[in-house]
């Protein structure tokens, strides 16, 4: 005959004397009362804890909420892009440490040549996009001929 775990804990515990049986009891009563004292501390540092982190918590919930309502705002307000010349192109990519011809094309369009490493050279392509509206519609880049790069850049992305 097979007994569960709680039957056999019976069955010892009725073999013991009653003197027995209060010392397990109160062995168990100090070991629940133990484990009580641990939880609730423990609960009660973690309740501290986020006290401390709900302030911080709603104020970045806040700016986030604002940061959220400023970029809804700016993507639904129009993009006004500047006005591209070759002189600003050219002042753009002196401040970038590179040195490019730029030729004026038709419909707004740039021709623009150079020796630059791919590391300067693509930061500033998407930093004219950016400013400019202007995209690189056409591009060679030669690394082996001393990183010579040849790009055509149009306002609409068209001109070919």
């Amino acid at each position: 005959m097979t007994f569960t775990p709680a039957e056999r804990c019976r069955m010892i515990v009725q073999r013991l004397s009653p003197r027995e049986r209060r010392a397990l009891r109160a062995a168990l009563a100090v070991v629940l009362a133990a484990v009580l004292l641990l939880g609730t501390e423990s609960l009660l540092a973690e309740r501290e804890r986020l006290d401390r982190q709900l302030p911080l918590l709603a104020e970045s919930l806040v700016r986030m909420e604002r940061n959220a309502a400023e970029l809804a705002r700016l993507r639904q307000a129009p993009r006004t892009l500047a006005a591209a010349d070759a002189a600003l192109l050219g002042a753009s990519a002196t401040s970038h440490g590179l040195e490019v011809d730029i030729e004026v094309g038709g419909d707004q369009a740039f021709h623009i040549a150079g020796h630059a490493a791919l590391p300067l050279l693509l930061p500033w392509l998407g930093e004219i996009h950016a400013e400019y509206g202007l995209r690189v519609v056409e591009m060679q880049f030669d690394g082996a001929a001393g990183s010579r790069y040849t790009a055509v850049l149009d306002r609409d992305g068209m001109t070919r």
